[in-house]
């Protein structure tokens, strides 16, 4: 049965010939695609067959398989008679397992190199059901020839990432695949209802204990911007302050500290020397549950006297967001850092960085998302690529990057978008719920009235005000 959703062969056949001369793409070509065929483009994606590298198992995915296992296997068995096939991936679009009730369908997949421990990522299999599903974190449908490569175009495949519902993470992606002329609208759906339940099974396959310790490192990370570290029996997780704090060599330590506040079942406050050098204070609190210890939250900063100051110097280091020290000397600097700080403090959900090229934007950026919600996902988006997807394409990506509560959302280079862009991307800014920060950055060159985005301006000095600053920066 055809799919009515499928595009045109004739838009389709111009696409193709613009893709071999290496013309732009036909803008009517749906935006999912033409920025994903861009992408294969520049990566230089084969056109004829796929190229997937293959990588051994290495266990990294078994949680996923174990999960995932049993769904598949049962979907599977109602198959019969259809030439529908399931395909998982990891992460890194490597594939851990495959499902079909007909053998040969498998069989015409591994001729595509669609077998266990083949990469699909796009750079090496172009537009596909798996790799452009995690370029896009976001379920997608690849429609015979949408598919980049020659050889996957007798194929419709629909991919939707599976995210671990504790972390957010993702996990992997699940693929159906069947054959064009079999194409139905159901696919999708079936897709979608299949994730939902691998995910289910991810957290109740998740102990309860393991599923505290990490309610209470979200709960304690929305309060704090200091440096945090949860450990449970199982795993050790870290905001973005303490991932930047922190060495390999410092786990060790780490776990030693948490036994011993697991055995007292009290909060335990000492310095620390850490791998880098530096000393911290670090209070270690006991997670329970019941009357039993089940993990244990370290909440690490900089300890003033691993660098005694001198008084005059005291103005000079501000502290940071992330933890650690932030040196400023000169007055732009530590009024900067002020600013910073005060943002942080008052938990600002919306705010526009402003500054010359190359004056820390990002830097700017990465801290508050470690200060504001560290427990989210950062999603930087360029408004340059609006120029790239199309600008209804990429709003319409953005919203859903906005409705998202696991997704800190950053857009740079708002001068990039025209009046209508931005007349949009407010629009769209107001309707979210405002649960995750949205982060903007624009230079200064642009009126922040002029964007009619609600924000509070954080302003970052130019380095020719800094230049006390600039060797430690």
């Amino acid at each position: 049965m055809s799919n009515p959703l499928a595009p045109s062969a004739a838009l389709l056949g111009r696409a193709r010939r613009a893709l071999h001369s290496g013309e732009a793409l036909p803008v009517d070509l749906r935006d999912t695609i033409r920025y994903s065929w861009i992408r294969s483009r520049t990566a230089a994606a084969p056109l004829e067959r796929i190229e997937a590298p293959y990588v051994a198992p290495d266990g990294s995915s078994d949680r996923l398989v174990q999960a995932a296992g049993p769904i598949l296997d049962r979907f599977a068995q109602q198959l019969a008679g259809t030439h529908v096939s399931l395909v998982l991936a990891d992460r890194s679009a490597r594939v851990v397992g495959r499902w079909a009730a007909d053998r040969s369908a498998l069989t015409r997949l591994s001729r595509l190199s669609i077998d266990e421990g083949f990469v699909l990522a796009e750079d090496a299999a172009g537009t596909n059901g798996i790799g452009t599903a995690l370029e896009e974190l976001a379920p997608v449908t690849i429609f015979g020839e949408e598919h980049y490569a020659e050889s996957l175009q007798r194929l419709v495949c629909v991919g939707v990432p599976i995210r671990h519902p504790l972390t957010r993470r993702i996990e992997g992606v699940l693929d159906l695949a069947c054959p064009t002329r079999d194409s139905t609208g159901l696919l999708m759906p079936t897709a979608l209802d299949l994730g939902a339940q691998i995910e289910r099974e991810l957290s109740d396959r998740s102990p309860q204990r393991e599923r505290a310790v990490f309610d209470e490192f979200v709960a304690r990370s929305r309060s704090t911007s200091a440096a945090l570290v949860a450990i449970s029996e199982q795993y050790m997780v870290t905001n973005a302050a303490a991932a930047e704090l922190l060495e390999p060599r410092d786990q060790a330590m780490l776990w030693e500290q948490a036994k011993e506040c697991v055995r007292s079942g009290r909060v335990v406050e000492r310095a620390l020397s850490l791998a880098s050098g530096d000393t911290i204070s670090a209070r270690c609190s006991p997670i329970t549950m019941g009357s039993s210890s089940i993990g244990v939250l370290i909440e690490a900063v900089t300890d003033s006297r691993r660098a005694p100051a001198k008084d005059r110097e005291d103005e000079r280091h501000a502290a940071s967001p992330t933890g650690a020290t932030v040196s400023a000397r000169s007055v732009a600097g530590i009024q900067f850092e002020r600013d910073l700080a005060a943002l942080l403090h008052q938990q600002v959900s919306r705010v526009l960085i402003q500054g010359e090229a190359g004056s820390g934007r990002m830097a700017a950026i990465r801290r508050l998302h470690a200060g504001l919600r560290p427990d989210t996902e950062l999603a930087i988006k360029p408004a340059a690529m609006a120029r790239v997807r199309g600008q209804r394409g990429w709003l319409t990506a953005l919203e859903g990057l906005l409705a998202d509560p696991g997704i800190t959302c950053a857009i740079t280079d708002l001068e990039d978008l025209d009046a209508r862009g931005l007349r949009a991307l407010a629009k769209i800014a107001d309707q979210s719920d405002g649960s995750a920060p949205l982060l903007l950055t624009s230079s200064t060159a642009v009126s922040p009235g002029s964007l009619r985005i609600s924000s509070t301006v954080l302003r970052v000095p130019p380095l020719r005000e800094r230049r006390e600053d600039i060797p430690d920066l």
